[in-house]
């Protein structure tokens, strides 16, 4: 079963010590199940600047969603990690905790270390 989850955003805005605003992003999260206790967890790292710029055929369409560090976890357990590749996908398959369980996704600074990247943000979506 495929499950497509609309995502909260709680990022942290904050400027950095460079006077610059960091860009905050989003995440898809969809989880399939591959048998009663492992499944599959995706989705799509997006940011308003990356789709600014891809609407303007600008450089920049793929800023802040690749090389992201992505966690996912249960009840505080870590499921899995992923890096967003450059078009902002990311995969982790792990333990399946119980349906209607909420596993909770943590989209990290960029691993690169890019300064405008460095706003966290967490997810969460129910186990189908």
């Amino acid at each position: 079963m495929i499950v497509a989850v609309g995502v909260l955003l709680l990022a942290v805005g904050a400027e950095s010590a460079l006077g610059l605003v960091p860009v905050k992003t989003n995440t898809t999260i969809i989880v399939t199940a591959l048998d009663p206790t492992t499944a599959t967890y995706s989705g799509k790292v997006t940011t308003k600047l990356a789709k600014k710029a891809q609407d303007q055929g600008l450089k920049g369409a793929r800023k802040c969603r690749r090389a992201r560090a992505v966690e996912v976890s249960y009840l505080g357990s870590q499921i899995g990690k992923a890096v967003t590749d450059a078009d902002g996908d990311w995969s982790v398959t792990g333990a399946k905790p119980p349906p209607g369980a909420d596993v909770k996704v943590l989209v990290s600074r960029d691993v690169r270390g890019d300064v405008l990247c460095g706003v966290i943000s967490k997810h969460s979506a129910p186990i189908p």
